[in-house]
């Protein structure tokens, strides 16, 4: 309502929000001046430490606070509880950046925070999905065309804590942005995210140099219908190229097979990579044993660039390349849990033992580090695939984050996770009365980590393992 901020309320009608739309996000506005707030909160008592560390000024050449936002929209970031934690501004002028956050301290980590998870985690509960959005107005314009499921990365790629911390939530994630850019970088990331964190991560393909709130202000089904109608992150790479080649010839056949080769190819899953190529042959035409050869040939191409160094892993940069024959067998649940057990063993809780673990490697591996002293000692008396496998754990920490106890429990808790799942899965399709109770401890762990209580996430976790247990011992 102030009356120096008609050029912020003119730049949100423009896009089509009112002020219903700005009082229901609280979007806010920094005037012009350069130490409006800070001398406001001193007035109330807040002393210079209080207001630097929030992020909300900093101490100028002067020696004077100066206002961290000045002349810009204002967007509050909340944490998933609701609380604030951070504050976005658009710049209305030749201000640069554009976009800017509050600086990273104790309370915000732009890696870790998602805007508007405060509002969307209800609806990503009962949807089982989330719309990952890039700006503030998009996840504005997601909630108010009827898709209140939308959330918005902080001026930052996607990063594996925000999936970690989507994951509590929900087993799908949309891309609603340009993914054809993201997936240049980001594909083999994704593809793993898809595999350790038992995710499915789509694209919704939006209007052609649109984005979703600008679709929004076009026309509000056409957005609600491009989320609705998102395709898996593979399939959606493919049909864009499919979509700009010439398929009229021979030759414009070939190039896009190649080029659909190489994307098929990046795939970690043997099974998905057959069945697009089934799904390419019948479309170019091509034959389906020749294609499925390429494909298989550009993989153990791409393994062998790896393997010289001329292709970096995708994480874990330094680490040697793994045998193929642990790579193809390990779960990555599983590789995160055996990290865990060698660089954080305190961690560990007493009741999680190697059964739990999905694969016969890990299993030995973690068997391997209970029954000896040091980690050395574990690979000397251990099978040859297992000893591979904790030498290369060995030069892999853990990309913990700040709160190691918090990364500890997420890890152990996914693992049982996982394993409760497969075994539920079995029982239910053997009409198992124990189904049901592994179904209902499965649902109070996955209400307890949405609601980001470790603690009873961690309790519960033990109980599944003495379910499990139980099942072994019928």
């Amino acid at each position: 309502e102030a009356p120096d901020a008609g050029a912020a309320r003119r730049h949100l009608r423009d896009r089509g929000f009112d002020g219903e739309a700005a009082r229901r996000f609280q979007v806010g506005w920094a005037p012009e001046g350069w130490d409006d707030l800070s001398r406001h909160l001193q007035r109330q008592r807040f002393s210079r430490e209080d207001v630097t560390e929030a992020g909300l000024a900093f101490v100028n050449k002067a020696n004077r606070l100066q206002d961290q936002f000045r002349g810009r929209v204002i967007f509050p970031i909340f944490d998933p509880a609701g609380d604030p934690v951070a504050l976005g501004g658009r710049a209305l002028g030749d201000q640069s950046p554009k976009y800017k956050n509050s600086p990273e301290g104790a309370l915000y980590h732009k890696s870790r925070v998602l805007y508007g998870l405060n509002w969307a985690k209800a609806d990503v509960v009962a949807q089982g999905e989330v719309v990952v959005c890039e700006g503030y107005t998009d996840v504005m314009a997601c909630h108010l065309a009827g898709a209140p499921r939308a959330v918005a990365t902080c001026g930052t790629a996607l990063t594996e804590d925000h999936v970690r911390l989507l994951k509590r939530f929900a087993s799908r994630v949309v891309l609603a942005y340009d993914a054809d850019a993201a997936g240049q970088a980001a594909a083999e990331r994704f593809y793993e995210w898809e595999h350790q964190y038992e995710l499915e991560v789509a694209v919704a393909a939006m209007p052609a140099g649109r984005d979703p709130a600008e679709a929004w202000a076009d026309d509000p089904e056409l957005l609600v219908k491009a989320l609705d109608g998102a395709r898996p992150f593979l399939r959606f790479r493919l049909d864009r190229l499919m979509e700009r080649a010439d398929r009229s010839s021979a030759e414009g056949r070939a190039r896009a097979a190649n080029g659909a080769i190489e994307l098929v190819a990046e795939h970690p899953d043997p099974l998905v990579r057959d069945q697009y190529v089934v799904r390419l042959a019948d479309e170019l035409g091509i034959d389906i044993d020749r294609l499925r050869e390429s494909v298989e040939r550009a993989r153990r191409g791409r393994g062998q660039r790896r393997a010289t160094g001329d292709e970096a892993p995708p994480d874990d940069e330094g680490a040697p390349p793994p045998p193929d024959d642990i790579e193809e067998v390990l779960d990555r649940r599983d590789l995160e849990m055996i990290r865990l057990a060698v660089h954080h063993p305190e961690l560990v809780p007493a009741w999680f033992h190697a059964e739990v673990l999905a694969t016969p490697v890990a299993q030995g591996a973690f068997e391997a580090l209970a029954g000896a002293r040091t980690l050395s000692e574990a690979v000397d008396q251990a099978p040859e695939r297992v000893a591979q496998l904790l030498q290369r754990v060995a030069v892999e920490e853990p990309v913990a984050g700040d709160d190691l106890a918090a990364f500890g429990t997420d890890v152990v808790v996914y693992v049982v996770e996982a394993a409760a799942k497969r075994e539920h899965g079995a029982l239910a399709r053997a009409d198992d009365v124990r189904a049901d109770e592994g179904k209902r401890l499965l649902e109070s762990l996955h209400l307890a980590m949405a609601e980001d209580d470790r603690v009873t996430g961690k309790r519960i976790a033990s109980q599944l393992v003495t379910w499990l247990d139980e099942g072994r011992e019928r």
